[in-house]
């Protein structure tokens, strides 16, 4: 068995750590010459992975804010967590460090089939469907004269800023009492540019007092369920173009170790990658939310709030990370609205179920 893996981002080395820890031999192919430089990853604890030494903060507190007040959750079971880019890549490299896969840098690939393999793992991105929403961010790494925030308190969505351009929130990640990554974020099908968010940012941070912005990080994460082209054979998409982020979300750290481990399993077994490990009950939740969020961006913080309000910290964290039980099921339900859902499940149904019309489906 032959396995090479395009890319070396945060998908690539993580099914690249996988298949060592299983002593499967595998090459990885990266364009560039050294390890592409990773962003945060943040999302909730519901799974061990390999990357724990790079966990640079954990919160037992969230909150959502609106304008119609502040929930605020305890997560007993199931804390916060985010794993700095720099210590992923270099947790990814000590680990794969003497190991059965080779790290080939400054090695496009052009065409997967032409690689000496029997399998193939390409985690280049491709292009989402046009209308699709697209969450979009740009946060800066902040270090304040005074002590202004909270260490055990993580700010997930603070909607209390401009809706005119779609869902905007901030979102706010303090790892002691002076320093924090606040990042400004929209769900958007239209590009959001620099000065937009270098305008929501200026002002908030001017309400923190003197302080030194020591990093600064920007993405953008596709917020659909459309399944992208069909791969090559021998081809298996991981990573974004795989699905490994959420849709209604974005949290994809979680779901990529989830899939690299399911596709070395696989292969140490002698039996085909698995394409996802998502369920289809869950693509179709997001496919719901989503069409509802692209129906009235502007009941966004309703929704949140009222989700926030009626579930307690565990079962969200379970629900947000497709861990969700029956009793968290019936919970999330009470919580939101049914008769909107309801509505928007008919005309999703009627549009052609799971994707065949416009926008973010």
């Amino acid at each position: 068995m032959r396995v090479a893996i395009i890319g070396a981002g945060m998908s690539g080395l993580s099914l690249a750590v996988a298949l060592a820890a299983r002593g499967i031999e595998a090459v990885v192919h990266e364009v560039a010459d050294a390890p592409p430089k990773a962003r945060t990853f943040s999302g909730f604890e519901v799974m061990t992975h390999p990357f724990e030494a790079a966990t640079r903060h954990r919160w037992s507190r969230v909150e959502v804010a609106s304008e119609a007040g502040v929930v605020e959750r305890t997560l007993h079971r199931h804390r916060y967590a985010t794993i700095d880019g720099a210590a992923f890549v270099a947790e990814a490299l000590r680990l794969l460090d003497g190991s059965t896969v080779t790290l080939r840098f400054g090695s496009p690939v052009n065409d997967p089939q032409a690689l000496d393999a029997t399998h193939v793992f390409d985690s280049r991105p491709t292009a989402p469907p046009a209308g699709a929403l697209l969450q979009q961010f740009e946060g800066r790494f902040v270090r304040t004269e005074q002590p202004v925030f909270d260490p055990g308190l993580a700010t997930l969505m603070d909607f209390r800023v401009d809706q005119s351009r779609g869902v905007h929130f901030l979102y706010v990640l303090p790892t002691s009492a002076t320093e924090a990554l606040v990042e400004d974020t929209y769900f958007a099908s239209e590009p959001i540019d620099p000065p937009t968010f270098a305008a929501t940012l200026d002002r908030t941070l001017e309400r923190l007092g003197p302080l030194e912005v020591t990093g600064t990080e920007r993405g953008v994460i596709p917020m659909h369920i459309k399944r992208p082209p069909p791969a090559p054979t021998r081809v298996t998409r991981i990573g974004l173009s795989g699905g490994v982020a959420k849709p209604s979300t974005g949290y994809a750290f979680l779901f990529a170790q989830q899939h690299a481990a399911a596709i070395a399993d696989a292969l140490a077994k002698g039996e085909p990658p698995p394409a996802t490990v998502r369920r289809e009950r869950d693509r179709w939740l997001d496919a719901i939310f989503l069409a509802r969020l692209d129906a009235d961006p502007a009941e966004a913080h309703t929704l949140f709030h009222q989700l926030f309000s009626g579930v307690d910290g565990d079962r969200l964290a379970r629900f947000l990370s497709e861990r969700a039980g029956y009793r968290d099921m019936r919970a999330v339900m009470k919580a939101l609205p049914a008769g909107p859902f309801v509505r928007q499940t008919i005309r999703t149904l009627a549009r052609g179920a799971l994707g065949l019309g416009r926008g973010p489906l």
